[in-house]
């Protein structure tokens, strides 16, 4: 299974990391930035592209690890869709173009995975334990 890691900054290099600890060898890298593209191939040994179509052609990837800046989410999301690519993309601040997005994932049978990673942190159980023995505030709806 091929993977194209679409931004190769911090986040993106751990989740070249993060692919490779799983055992996963077929991992690709895409950045416009070189120094960004260097580090990964020289840290990672993995092949990287300056340009994403170029990237998708040779790379075939079977998902794209979307992990550039927020407010270009939506760019790669609409292109996984429509090449008909499944996609996890890191969590998310803004909701360009969010409704179309979710329209056409309806449609396109594939897997989109947004980041969730809060929904797992230790503090936010903390916090739920601390509201529900009722120490601290109240539980929405609560009486």
């Amino acid at each position: 299974m091929n993977f194209l890691v679409v931004g190769l900054g911090s986040m993106g290099k751990r989740r070249i990391r993060c692919l490779q600890s799983l055992g996963f060898g077929n991992v690709f890298g895409f950045d416009i930035r070189e120094s960004r593209r260097t580090e990964a191939r020289e840290k990672y040994s993995i092949k990287t592209f300056s340009d994403i179509n170029n990237a998708l052609i040779e790379a075939k990837p079977a998902a794209l690890i979307i992990s550039v800046p927020p407010d270009i989410h939506h760019i790669y999301m609409k292109m996984a869709i429509e090449n008909k690519i499944h996609f996890f993309v890191e969590a998310s601040v803004v909701d360009t173009d969010m409704d179309a997005i979710k329209q056409s994932l309806q449609k396109a049978n594939i897997v989109a995975a947004p980041s969730a990673t809060l929904l797992f942190h230790p503090a936010i159980e903390q916090i739920m334990d601390i509201i529900k023995s009722g120490e601290l505030g109240t539980e929405v709806g609560r009486q």
